[in-house]
């Protein structure tokens, strides 16, 4: 707001009439004069698509999250018998490394799917994919992406 205010007398607008006030001020005019007025009592109110106010906290902590550490989605096809990778799996970065420059840790993220594969029957196979990745994540970049995994083939949830 200050910057308005000082871009509004660099153009020539008398100090005089140059109001710098909070958000939820009035200005009020009367008799050729401008004054600060009372406090509005109001608050923030998001616009989304064609809903207006209907954005919950939870989206909003989501969004941060995603604008501020971006997600990585995996795609890795299980053998049903050996609970084993059958291919190398497909890593997916958005808004968190940019992948001609991450292969190194991509790498690492790779032998980090394949260890946790190897290890155990594959219950809770993407979960446990999730966990393992997000730490690794956290330790080579100090971020925490959202980490999104699917299991192709084997089971993969306990029933």
């Amino acid at each position: 707001m200050h910057q308005h205010g000082a871009i509004a007398r660099e153009l020539g607008i008398p100090p005089e009439n140059v109001a710098v006030v909070e958000n939820g001020y009035s200005i009020e005019f009367s008799e050729g004069r401008l004054q600060v007025g009372d406090r509005i009592p109001g608050e923030y109110i998001f616009v989304d698509g064609s809903g207006v106010g209907d954005i919950g906290p939870t989206v909003m902590r989501e969004r941060e999250r995603l604008a501020r550490d971006g997600f990585v989605i995996v795609r890795a096809d299980i053998d049903p018998d050996s609970h084993k990778l059958a291919s190398r799996p497909e890593i997916l970065s958005r808004g968190f490394v940019f992948v001609p420059e991450s292969g190194e840790l991509l790498a690492l993220a790779e032998e980090k799917i394949r260890d946790t594969a190897a290890r155990g029957n594959g219950n809770r196979l993407s979960e446990r994919i999730e966990a393992a990745l997000s730490e690794l994540f956290y330790q080579e970049t100090k971020r925490r992406p959202m980490v999104f995994v699917l299991i192709n083939g084997g089971k993969t949830t306990e029933k």
